[in-house]
């Protein structure tokens, strides 16, 4: 190459060099700023979310009166504060039924709720009903209680306690009337049940004592809508 000046041809050649070693680089350093940015930031400790503490919303479990009615029953319906967690609950299992909650294999226990049908006006009545009437449900003999009160949904509610059947399917029943609400021909009717195998005497107080029945009852309300 000479030493001496320029000429047009030479500065040309000079321009495309340089143009090439400049689109040599630039592609190098688009690609390292395209890798830093799409490169993770860095977890910030402080930014975390605090978790949220758990729900305390219970699921309640509902028969409504309007269910009740597009089963050809009164328009008297039920609800439980919280879904039954040891019973498997079927809704309308029978005609007059609303609702069955039974307990595992191995023993009576359980809740059936239906339109009364059966009580009369009284408790009195309920009982002289359940000595005598004919029931696949219920089985023999029987041996009645007393009439006697126990608690409800927050309310007293009259009920009669009876044995039936024999072991070991020998169950206690305490059977609960719930009167009609305002403007409804017919209340519920709630056969509360466990194992009567070596209760000696029929009472309602061993069968709302047992911690299923008990949740059942405690959040037990009449629905009307």
């Amino acid at each position: 190459m000479t030493s001496g000046p320029l000429t047009r041809g030479d500065a040309r050649i000079a321009r495309l060099v340089l143009a090439a070693s400049l689109c040599a680089c630039r592609p190098v350093a688009r690609d390292a700023a395209q890798r830093a940015g799409d490169a993770p930031a860095p977890p910030l400790a402080d930014a975390r979310a605090p978790a949220a503490p758990p729900s305390s919303v219970t699921a309640r479990w509902v028969v409504s009166a309007r269910d009740a009615q597009s089963h050809g029953l009164s328009a008297v319906g039920f609800s439980l504060d919280e879904a039954p967690r040891s019973l498997i609950a079927t809704r309308f299992p029978a005609q007059g039924t609303l609702a069955l909650f039974s307990g595992p294999p191995g023993g009576p226990l359980g809740a059936i709720v239906e339109v009364d049908g059966l009580s009369g006006s009284d408790a009195l009545s309920l009982r002289d009903a359940l000595r005598t009437t004919p029931s696949v449900r219920i089985g023999n003999p029987r041996v009645l209680g007393e009439p006697e009160e126990v608690r409800l949904g927050g309310a007293t509610r009259a009920a009669v306690s009876m044995l039936a059947g024999a072991p070991p399917a020998r169950a206690l029943y305490c059977v609960v009337m719930v009167p009609p609400p305002e403007g409804a021909p017919q209340g519920l009717l709630l056969w509360l049940y466990a194992s009567g195998v070596g209760v000696p005497s029929p009472s309602c107080e061993p069968v709302m004592a047992h911690p299923a029945i008990a949740a059942l009852a405690t959040g037990f309300r009449v629905e009307t809508r």
